[in-house]
C-alpha cells in the first residue's frame, strides 16, 4: 500500500513486491500452524488470555511487524515531503491514523506480551478506532478514495453474497440452478459496473486536474500579458522623447532656423525627419495598444463637425500628394476626390483626436497602397440618421477573403503591402477598431480581390451611447424594425 499510494493504485505485482510477500507467507504459516508459534493458550478468569510463545520465533514474528511497519511509515514519509496539495494532505491522514494505532498496539500486542504482560492485549483492537476514523476523515473531506467507487463496490458486494447464500441454503435443485445462474450474471454485471464507475470517476479527475493546470497556465498567461504591456508602455514612452526631438530638429533645419540649408544636406535631413515621423507614429500605435490592453486609453467627447474634419484631412493628403506626385512615375497619377452634402448636418459627439487618428490612418492606407487610379472618401447618414457612414474606396491593390478575416488583428497586414511599403507595425488597424468600439461603433471592409481595390467602412453614432472607459462587444444599435447591425458581415 505504501509504495502504491497515491500516484499508482493500481500497481502490478512486480519482482519486489513477490519478494517482499515471502515473510509474510511464512509469518502466515506459522500462525496459523498449532504448536509452531503459539504453543498454547492459558485462559484466567476475569482476565486477558495468556498467549504461550515459541520464543526464536516470536522475536522473528516481531522483528517483521517492526521493519515491515518501520518500511512503509519511511516511504510515506518520504512522499509526504516530495507531493502537495491533496495528496499530501490524504497520506497526512493515513499517518496521522495508522501511526497513532500503530504505535500503541506495538506495545500493548507485541513488546509486552514478549514480556509475559497480557492484561492490555485488548487495546490493540479498541485503538484501531484512530485508524478507521482519520481514514474515514480522508475519505469524506479530502477525497482519500471515492466515495462513489466504494459505495458501488459494496453494494455489487452484498450483492453477490445475498445471491450466493441464497445458492447455498436453497433446498430444491431447480432453485439452486436459478440462484447460482443469478450470481454469475450479477459477478459479470456488478464487475462491469464497477469499471464503468472506476473509468467515470478516473475521466473526471483527469478533466479536473487539466482544468486545475489550465487555471494556473492562465493566471500565468495574464501576468506574462501584463508585464509585455508595461514593458511596451515603458519603452515606447522612452522611445518617444528622442524622436520627436529627432523630428523637431530636423523640421527646424529644413525651415531655415539655423541658417539657409544647401541642397545637398537637404535631402538626407528631410529623410531624417520622414523616418522619424514614421518612428513616432509607430511608436503611438504601440502606447495605443497598451492603454487598450490596460483599460487605461481615455476618451473626450465633445461636439464637432464630421465633415469638417474629413475636409481638412483631405487638404493635408491633397498637399503631400501634389508634392510626391513628380515620384510615382509617368502615368501614374492618383485621383483623391472627397464628396459629401454641404446641406447635411454631421455633427457627432466623439473624441475629436480619436476619430482624426482612425480616418487619417484609414485614408493614408488607402493612397499608399493605390500606385495609380483613385482614393474617393465619402460621407453620408445613415440609419435613420443616427448614425453616419465614412466610406473610403480606392482602387489599389484589394485584398482576399483570408485578409480581410484577420485585418483588425494585432501585427496583421495584408498580403504584398510590404512590397509598396516596408514600414509598419500591422497595429493600426488594431487600434483604429478598438477606438471606434469604445465610441459604439463599428469598422469593416470590402474587397472583390487581390489587385480589385479595397472599401474601408467606419460607422459612428451621433450620440454618445457607452461608457468609453468600458465599452460593449461590437454590436451596434438595433434598426428601427428590430433587426441589429453585424459588423462582421462583409454586406
Amino acid at each position: 500500500f505504501s509504495l502504491s499510494f497515491p500516484e499508482n493504485m493500481k500497481r502490478t505485482i512486480g519482482k519486489k513486491e513477490a519478494l517482499l510477500l515471502a515473510p509474510f507467507l511464512v509469518v502466515a504459516f506459522i500462525s496459523i500452524w498449532p504448536d509452531v508459534l503459539i504453543r498454547n493458550i492459558v485462559t484466567v478468569p476475569h482476565q486477558e488470555k495468556i498467549i504461550v510463545f515459541n520464543n526464536l520465533l516470536h522475536v522473528f514474528y516481531a522483528l517483521y511487524i517492526a521493519t515491515y511497519f518501520l518500511a512503509s511509515y519511511v516511504i510515506l514519509f518520504r512522499k509526504y515531503i516530495r507531493l502537495s496539495g491533496s495528496e499530501k494532505t490524504q497520506i497526512k491522514f493515513i499517518l496521522i491514523g495508522t501511526l497513532t494505532s500503530t504505535m500503541i498496539s506495538l506495545v500493548s500486542n507485541l513488546l509486552l506480551p514478549m514480556m509475559g504482560i497480557f492484561y492490555l492485549n485488548w487495546l490493540g483492537q479498541v485503538v484501531s478506532i484512530i485508524m478507521v476514523s482519520a481514514i474515514t476523515i480522508a475519505i469524506l473531506k479530502h477525497h482519500l478514495f471515492n466515495i462513489k467507487v466504494i459505495a458501488t463496490e459494496f453494494l455489487i458486494f452484498l450483492l453477490w453474497i445475498f445471491t450466493l447464500l441464497r445458492a447455498f441454503i436453497s433446498v430444491d435443485i431447480k432453485d439452486q440452478a436459478v440462484n447460482v445462474g443469478m450470481f454469475l450474471v450479477s459477478l459479470i454485471i456488478g464487475v462491469l459496473l464497477v469499471r464503468s464507475v472506476q473509468k467515470e470517476v478516473k475521466d473526471k479527475e483527469v478533466t479536473a486536474g487539466l482544468a486545475k493546470e489550465l487555471g494556473v497556465a492562465n493566471v500565468r498567461l495574464k501576468q506574462l500579458d501584463e508585464a509585455k504591456s508595461n514593458f511596451i508602455s515603458i519603452a515606447s514612452h522612452q522611445l518617444r522623447g528622442p524622436l520627436t526631438a529627432i523630428k523637431g530638429y530636423s523640421s527646424m533645419v529644413l525651415e531655415g532656423t539655423y541658417g539657409k540649408t544647401t541642397e545637398k544636406l537637404k535631402d538626407p535631413v528631410e529623410k531624417i525627419f520622414e523616418s522619424s515621423r514614421r518612428l513616432v507614429l509607430i511608436v503611438g500605435d504601440f502606447l495605443d495598444v497598451s492603454k487598450i490592453e490596460s483599460g487605461k486609453m481615455q476618451y473626450d467627447f465633445v461636439k464637432f463637425d464630421l465633415k469638417e474634419m474629413l475636409r481638412s484631412i483631405a487638404d493635408e493628403f491633397k498637399n503631400a500628394l501634389e508634392k510626391t506626385e513628380a515620384t510615382r512615375g509617368k502615368g501614374k497619377k492618383l485621383d483623391f476626390t472627397i464628396d459629401f452634402k454641404e446641406s447635411d448636418d454631421f455633427n457627432i459627439t466623439a473624441d475629436q483626436n480619436k476619430v482624426r487618428q482612425v480616418l487619417t490612418n484609414l485614408i493614408d492606407n488607402a493612397i499608399k497602397y493605390t500606385p495609380q487610379g483613385f482614393v474617393r472618401v465619402s460621407l453620408q447618414k445613415d440609419m435613420g440618421g443616427r448614425t453616419v457612414l465614412v466610406k473610403i474606396e480606392d482602387s489599389g491593390i484589394g485584398m482576399s477573403a483570408e485578409t480581410i478575416d484577420k485585418l483588425f488583428q494585432k501585427f496583421s497586414r495584408a498580403q504584398g503591402v510590404s512590397k509598396l511599403h516596408t514600414d509598419g507595425s500591422g497595429l493600426g488597424l488594431f487600434v483604429g477598431k478598438e477606438i471606434v468600439r469604445a465610441h459604439g461603433g463599428s469598422v469593416w471592409a470590402e474587397s472583390v480581390g487581390d489587385g480589385k481595390g479595397s472599401t474601408f467602412f467606419v460607422r459612428l453614432p451621433v450620440e454618445k451611447i457607452v461608457n468609453e472607459t468600458n465599452p460593449p462587444p461590437i454590436k451596434f444599435l438595433e434598426e428601427e424594425n428590430g433587426s441589429s447591425f453585424d459588423p462582421t458581415s462583409q454586406k
